[in-house]
């Protein structure tokens, strides 16, 4: 007695692919008939009908859920577009965008659920209290206008937004505070002592950075490791909203396209993209390791004052220069 053969077109439970089985709902089962010549080992008239059976799996949006806890998830990996088809103009696409864009700023405000400020806050402390010559600067700030952090993420919208792939939270990475810190410090260095920065003036900067002692003892040099450590900054969720929708309403789309020359009877063409809404509180930590007491004292009064211009006057985040990612001082705690 021989194997039972199963029927063609036959939906198998599980299917194995590496070594990995999924689930028998993740996958449909098609039949096809390949029609074309075969080796006339198998077929002497050198043609012939074969049938196999394909499984295929399904469209995404049949199981995956409506809702998620995490927005990362929500706004990188599973956005639900919608179905473009070959009648759809440039007019209902835009209105299916709109739409879209409202329901992501109201899952937005739905699936945010946990802050890890706190913890941060608490992990930073401990740390500190690692070396008995650590000192740890704790502040926390409000946003006075609006924020966005990473709009050049790859995104299916085309303008993305930074988002913490575990908590699915807004927040501003500790390299982009220390490099927004770092060049408020190096600009000031250049007014103190006239030296003019421009794009090809790497032997100024260098030299800029040799003039300031705490500089090099702060953000280090190719003979010491920087002293001072930079943390995630993480909002406060006050159970509110955190994002808004803002726009952007470029007028000469088709001048910048190279297709025609600026005109008034060129269409704008509205991009709505997410930032973090105004008022939002942040926590912000920092770490200074020095063993000398006078040497430790006098770099806290100067990342104080360079932290402080960063975030209240040069801003963090995209389009600074308009006024966006300036914040308000609302504690400090050491």
């Amino acid at each position: 007695m021989g194997k039972k053969q199963k029927k063609s077109g036959q939906r198998p439970k599980n299917q194995e692919f590496g070594n990995k089985i999924f689930p028998e709902q993740f996958f449909s089962t098609s039949s096809r008939k390949h029609k074309g010549q075969t080796h006339k080992k198998h077929n002497r008239h050198g043609s012939g009908v074969r049938q196999e059976s394909l499984v295929c799996p399904l469209p995404e949006n049949q199981f995956i859920p409506n809702t998620f806890s995490n927005f990362h998830l929500r706004f990188h990996r599973f956005q639900p577009l919608p179905e473009i088809k070959p009648e759809t103009n440039a007019d209902t696409w835009k209105l299916e965008k709109e739409k879209l864009w409202k329901q992501i700023k109201s899952d937005s405000n739905n699936n945010i659920q946990l802050s890890p400020a706190e913890t941060i806050v608490q992990l930073t402390k401990k740390i500190a209290d690692l070396a008995p010559h650590n000192i740890r600067l704790h502040y926390t700030l409000s946003l006075v206008s609006r924020m966005c952090v990473g709009s050049g993420e790859i995104s299916s919208l085309e303008t993305g937004i930074l988002l913490h792939p575990l908590y699915g939270l807004p927040y501003i990475p500790a390299s982009t505070i220390k490099g927004v810190v770092r060049s408020v410090w190096l600009n000031d260095i250049a007014l103190q002592h006239n030296i003019i920065f421009d794009e090809n003036s790497e032997k100024a900067w260098q030299q800029a950075e040799k003039l300031d002692n705490e500089f090099q003892i702060c953000f280090g040099n190719q003979e010491q490791r920087g002293r001072v450590y930079f943390f995630d900054a993480f909002p406060v969720y006050q159970d509110k909203p955190l994002f808004e929708l803002d726009i952007i309403n470029p007028h000469y789309g088709d001048y910048y396209q190279k297709k025609e020359p600026p005109a008034d009877y060129l269409s704008p063409v509205p991009n709505n993209f997410l930032v973090v809404k105004p008022k939002t509180i942040f926590e912000f930590c920092l770490i200074i390791s020095i063993k000398q007491q006078e040497a430790r004292e006098q770099l806290r009064q100067k990342i104080e004052k360079y932290f402080y211009l960063a975030v209240t006057e040069a801003g963090i985040g995209s389009k600074t220069s308009l006024g966006y990612g300036l914040f308000k001082r609302v504690a400090c705690k050491k």
